[in-house]
């Protein structure tokens, strides 16, 4: 019959919770594992691959068993072979492997771009796996590449034309400048970052005189309709110039001026051509009130006359009407 026992108790709180975190760790992990839209896969020390996750087997049309036949170099497209074994060696030594850009071939043949994030995990000193996770940058490089190419047509545009775009965002009531295009320089004096720098960009080159006028009309045009009107600047040497201005307001939903867009040019030749023929038209017209003949211009077409001078109702006796 029993009639007794001894034994030793030990706290194994510690333990018990570190094994349920580990467990739920590696709960989130096979979680993530299985469903992450990036292409997940663990290797040996070697870069023979030992897992990937449902993400990466589909990319490749290989199952767990064929995909754990391979190596992770038969998957790279072969070029910079020497960045490769390099980003290899760093993560042997221990260091993990930061938004690493590499090319790999798909299934059907074709090349794409990816960002590759490795981590190498130990035991105790020795490296005996690498946990790696892999994103297809393939459409981000195409756009941002687009994306350099039009800016780059953008400013061989702009620095080619004597037009110069702008846009301005209207934040409680004042106006900042959010862009302006290179060809602003030219005409102005200024730079694009003098102008951006202002808390009143308006103030730095347009004239003083018509300052007033022009903050009302652009306060005041109608919404997405395109309004041409004209100022005066005056450049950064001091010289007086004219600008003809094509703008388009935006208005938010409760009617209140949120941006304006458009683009300027400097019109100073055609005023200055436009004051010389005023000018000559009323030299001509002071001339021909003054000359003792009968000066008249007569449209043929209309078959009446244009134009009399003063001669014509002295002579004649008729109203000018």
């Amino acid at each position: 019959n029993l009639v007794g026992f001894q034994g030793i108790y030990r706290d194994i709180t510690e333990r018990t919770q570190a094994e349920q975190q580990l467990r739920e760790s590696e709960a989130r992990y096979r979680t993530i594992f299985a469903v992450s839209p990036d292409f997940i896969y663990l290797t040996d020390a070697t870069g023979h691959i030992l897992d990937a996750n449902p993400a990466l087997l589909a990319r490749t049309g290989l199952t767990r068993e064929q995909m754990q036949q391979r190596h992770v170099l038969d998957f790279f497209a072969g070029e910079h072979p020497g960045e490769v074994h390099k980003a290899m060696m760093d993560l042997l030594a221990g260091k993990p492997l930061d938004r690493f850009v590499v090319k790999a071939r798909n299934p059907d043949g074709s090349v794409a771009t990816y960002e590759i994030n490795a981590m190498p995990l130990r035991e105790g000193d020795t490296i005996t796996q690498v946990v790696n996770l892999a994103r297809d940058i393939t459409q981000r490089i195409q756009d941002e590449e687009a994306l350099r190419i039009s800016e780059e047509r953008y400013r061989n545009v702009s620095q080619s034309i004597s037009d110069y775009a702008f846009s301005f965002a209207v934040v409680n009531g004042d106006l900042h400048l959010k862009w302006l295009t290179e060809s602003f320089t030219p005409i102005t004096g200024y730079s694009v970052k003098e102008v951006r720098e202002s808390p009143t960009p308006l103030a730095i080159y347009t004239h003083p005189d018509d300052i007033p006028r022009i903050d009302k009309l652009i306060r005041t045009l109608p919404p997405e309709q395109q309004t041409t009107y004209e100022f005066r600047i005056r450049t950064k040497d001091g010289r007086e110039r004219w600008i003809e201005s094509r703008a388009r307001a935006v208005h938010d939903t409760q009617g209140q001026l949120t941006r304006l867009y458009g683009a300027a040019r400097d019109i100073t030749q055609r005023k200055h051509q436009e004051e010389a023929l005023q000018e000559s038209r009323r030299l001509r017209d002071r001339m021909a009130e003054t000359i003792p003949a009968i000066i008249y211009t007569y449209d043929l077409a209309q078959h009446a006359f244009v134009s009399v001078n003063r001669q014509v109702l002295t002579l004649l006796g008729y109203h000018r009407a």
